[in-house]
């Protein structure tokens, strides 16, 4: 999903895109926020490199799953003043501090897009309880008949994401 994601968003903006391979074991999902702190690095040196190496100004962030949790707790940990915007696409609140999407979001203050497959009842629950958040900086966006991991459905979160991403110009 996020290879797919990555080249549609190049091929319909030509923005280049940077994948971060993210911690990621074999364990219980609750166990990841032991990884958080080396995930917050990986993100660090991934943000420099664009801007030091390549010369990019316009960081947006995204993560899928677990990585949208590790995303938006280090947007809502970190004042990074080269992250334009955040997508967090199929992120759950369950798990307490850093895990919750909600907890984190609710500390951000950059534009945010929130996506989710609209068949997965765990995203939809999560997405529902994050409604509040719902403003000029943040916006959630359902793919109807999609599941967690958009099976079927990339073109649709490609042409969502750069709906979204156009937008913020």
């Amino acid at each position: 999903m996020v290879d797919q994601l990555r080249k549609g968003v190049n091929e319909r903006l030509g923005y280049h895109t940077l994948s971060l391979q993210m911690p990621n074991e074999d364990k219980m999902w609750a166990r990841y926020v032991e990884d958080f702190p080396e995930a917050f690095a990986t993100i660090k040196n991934g943000i420099r490199f664009l801007h030091e190496e390549k010369g990019v100004t316009t960081i947006y962030l995204m993560g899928h799953s677990m990585g949208a949790r590790m995303a938006s707790a280090f947007v809502s940990e970190t004042s990074d003043e080269l992250i334009s915007g955040l997508i967090v696409v199929g992120c759950r609140n369950n798990g307490g501090e850093l895990l919750s999407c909600r907890e984190n979001l609710k500390n951000i203050n950059i534009q945010v897009l929130d996506i989710w497959g609209g068949k997965n009842a765990k995203d939809t629950k999560a997405a529902e309880e994050r409604k509040e958040l719902v403003s000029e900086k943040y916006k959630q966006v359902s793919i109807s008949g999609a599941n967690h991991k958009f099976d079927g459905y990339e073109k649709k979160l490609v042409f969502a994401v750069a709906i979204w991403l156009k937008s913020q110009k």
